[in-house]
């Protein structure tokens, strides 16, 4: 049997091992001397965590006490057992006989020790720390009405080390860009001690029966038992799930914990509030002040004004009836002391489906909390929480070793010994491949379904729900796993020079731009225009207007909004929904001859354009600067007539892209195409997520891939709305009609330059 130690860790990770998570790394304190660390001295393969050894004689000291006040009662009319009579009884006959317990009360000493400041023990081998919460979860949190003590997993030590980390935190990053996100200085990110807390508390995403909800009840226990005042409450996503937490959760597990480990409370031991403090009748004796409850209400008002040490903000992911972002700028409040963080709050929750549950709310909730984005003034959060995520894989229950370590991957050579054979991220992602080889609707359904609940990438919490459409969901969620981790596409404006009489357009950098471009033309080839006659749909007439230089190498189109002046603005209390927009770059033959659309390089995205205008005529004339930049005539919606009839009134109808009329073979009286049908352009979505994404650079549009669930959706996806027409227009025949009367046509061979 071995008795070679290994060296106590350093850190650990959270956020490890995700493609869109930059990992956390936070120091562990220093072991003590090995000889003060549990289990030193046994073979390392018996060493594992042990709970304390509860002395018998306390317990039958409790016992007693318990048996005597339950005399008393039946024998004193006036007598009842409550917290205090059970508290006073307690240690009235210790002290009375402290001498003859004075074991107990030491173990009772180490116990509160350990209690603080936490506890070592030796991991097959290697000194291994909890914090104090995690130890008394352990040893003396019973698990609801069962009333089965919690085993040792060390996925749940890392999730108590965070919140230890989330409580005492008071660095922050000393560099950051001009958008708050921290950065490094010769190859390292470099501290600053605010000296002060910087943290709310932790939110967690996580797969389904990890627990996390059970263990947030410990601190909710002990920040009421260890300090004085104020209030520590829960809030789910309805009262009566709130309330079921604490009635069915909290309540057994407080009503097994030992005496010595309870204040003095006012209640009975059936509480639907716990008091630490007197009875109102008794005088003289003074408790905590603090109380334990659950909120009636999911409203962001339940503890609006009032002093809270602690929250539990369970299942934010399913809230339905509010915005949980707007609830939590509330709530926070009251943990706060003026600019102090007093209290502390945990956001535990699995993820519904992000339209109609609270999964895109919560989305934003947890990017909000990214530990390396900080507000530069504050070097907080911009929600002042820390995120957290845990994979599905992790710690999942018939995947745990004897040790409490995940068998998560390839399994270790004592784990093999223990029978397993293969880790659980095999097991869920096979589980998948299977769903994604039979390719049903029904099948990707149930896919999805499998990533939302037990996600084993941070992303899949958030994935969608489809209303039978046939997209590859599988590649749209490939190619913004992609995105989010690296991307050609960069943000511009589009402006004009006054001083230019021909309408020069302008390409300028802006992080925070309108625009989100994907490729690079060269000067010669951006604002070709030239004069012509066009027919005028609205004069019903030829006028001389502009048109492109080149018809046939890009398509733009946009999706315009319902409310076109302050008037209906006015009268209807709406605002301006946010507008979409595209340029597309057609298959270009002679740069992609080959008939496999998996290798071509034209036949994509290269600008897409998704914001929410002060004013019509604002996101009018970025559209109108759009095409004239690109030289990408416009295929817009024919019943929505606001952006043809802008371009004919500013001078650009040759911009205007037409159908010709299959009778006639001429164009049709006015641009662009109906949508009233939509099979056409759904299938040649459908194409395009199948063979194309691989070149697609645009997360905005593949976000609106993601999230329609039916035809009938559409109507909410306005960039999505105007991809759809550009691919519709593709499709036609007019440009090249136009341009077998213009001979200058410019090669675009050089275009596979991309940024």
């Amino acid at each position: 049997m071995s008795h070679q130690y290994k060296e106590a860790d350093k850190y650990f990770v959270l956020n490890d091992n995700d493609p869109y998570l930059t990992p956390i790394y936070i120091s562990l304190p220093t072991p003590p001397i090995a000889t003060r660390i549990a289990g030193y001295g046994k073979p390392i393969e018996e060493q594992r965590f042990e709970r304390v050894k509860y002395p018998p004689r306390l317990k039958a000291l409790e016992n007693d006490v318990m048996r005597e006040l339950k005399r008393r009662e039946t024998i004193e009319r006036d007598f009842r057992i409550n917290g205090y009579t059970i508290y006073k009884a307690f240690w009235d006959k210790l002290d009375t006989y402290y001498e003859e317990y004075q074991d107990e009360i030491k173990w009772i000493k180490n116990v509160w020790w350990h209690r603080i400041n936490g506890y070592w023990f030796y991991n097959r081998g290697k000194p291994t720390y909890i914090t104090g919460w995690h130890f008394t979860y352990l040893n003396f949190f019973y698990l609801g009405e069962a009333g089965q003590m919690p085993d040792y997993r060390d996925r749940d030590r890392r999730w108590f080390l965070a919140q230890k980390y989330a409580l005492e935190c008071t660095e922050t990053f000393q560099d950051y860009d001009k958008h708050g996100k921290a950065k490094k200085v010769d190859g390292e990110y470099r501290m600053v001690d605010k000296g002060k807390r910087l943290f709310y508390g932790c939110v967690n995403s996580k797969g389904r029966r990890m627990g996390d909800t059970t263990k947030a009840l410990v601190p909710y226990h002990e920040m009421g038992a260890m300090t004085t005042g104020g209030l520590c409450g829960i809030i789910s996503f309805g009262g009566d799930s709130s309330e079921s937490i604490f009635e069915k959760k909290f309540v057994p597990a407080w009503q097994k914990m030992p005496i010595w480990l309870k204040p003095m409370y006012s209640n009975t031991n059936k509480p639907s509030v716990i008091d630490y403090e007197p009875p109102r009748n008794i005088y003289g004796e003074e408790g905590l002040g603090s109380t334990l409850d659950a909120a009636s209400t999911a409203g962001q008002t339940a503890y609006d004004s009032k002093a809270v040490n602690f929250l539990l903000c369970d299942e934010e992911g399913k809230v339905k009836t509010l915005d949980v972002n707007q609830r939590w700028s509330t709530l926070k409040r009251c943990l706060q002391e003026g600019t102090i963080i007093k209290g502390y709050s945990i956001h535990p929750t699995t993820v519904e489906e992000m339209e109609e549950g609270g999964g895109k709310q919560f989305f934003e909730m947890m990017e909000n909390a990214n530990f390396y984005k900080r507000i530069i003034d504050s070097g907080q959060t911009f929600n002042g929480l820390l995120r957290v995520f845990f994979r599905a894989s992790d710690g999942r229950l018939g995947f745990i070793d004897s040790y409490g370590y995940s068998v998560e991957y390839e399994p270790t050579e004592w784990q093999k010994e223990e029978g397993f054979d293969r880790g659980c991220f095999e097991v869920l992602n096979n589980e998948r491949e299977q769903l994604k080889k039979i390719g049903t609707t029904e099948s990707m359904a149930e896919y999805r379904e499998c990533q939302r609940k037990d996600p084993i990438y941070y992303m899949d919490s958030f994935v969608t729900e489809t209303g039978g459409l046939r997209f590859d969901y599988l590649k749209i969620g490939e190619a913004m796993d992609r995105l989010h981790i690296t991307t050609k596409a960069r943000r511009y404006d589009i402006t004009t020079d006054p001083s230019e009489p021909d309408g020069v357009r302008y390409l300028i950098p802006n992080e925070e731009g309108k625009f989100l471009v994907s490729i690079d033309l060269p000067p010669e080839r951006v604002n070709q225009k030239v004069r012509t006659l066009e027919y005028d749909p609205i004069q019903g007439m030829d006028t001389w207007t502009w048109r492109p230089r080149d018809m046939k190498t890009f398509i733009a189109s946009g999706d315009p909004i319902n409310y076109f002046n302050a008037g209906d603005i006015k009268r209807t209390g709406k605002k301006f929904s946010k507008v979409g927009g595209v340029v597309f770059w057609n298959r270009d033959n002679r740069l992609d001859p080959d008939e496999d659309p998996r290798k071509w390089e034209s036949y994509r995205t290269v600008v897409t354009y998704l914001y929410s205008p002060n004013d019509p005529k604002e996101y009018l004339e970025d559209l109108l600067n759009m095409s004239v930049y690109f030289g990408a005539p416009m295929y817009p919606e024919i019943n929505k007539t606001a952006i043809w009839e802008y371009f004919i009134e500013r001078g650009y109808g040759g911009y205007l892209l037409y159908d010709l009329d299959p009778m006639t073979g001429r164009k049709k009286n006015k641009p662009g195409c109906y949508v009233g049908d939509k099979s056409e352009g759904f299938d040649l979505i459908e194409f395009y997520t199948k063979y194309r994404l691989h070149k697609e650079e645009h997360l905005e549009l593949l976000e609106e891939m993601d999230s329609i669930k039916s035809i009938q959706d559409l109507t909410k996806h306005d960039l999505l709305a105007a991809f759809m027409c550009a691919l519709i227009g593709s499709k036609g025949q007019y440009a090249s009609l136009v341009e077998k009367f213009n001979t200058d046509v410019v090669d675009l061979g050089k275009l596979r330059s991309l940024f």
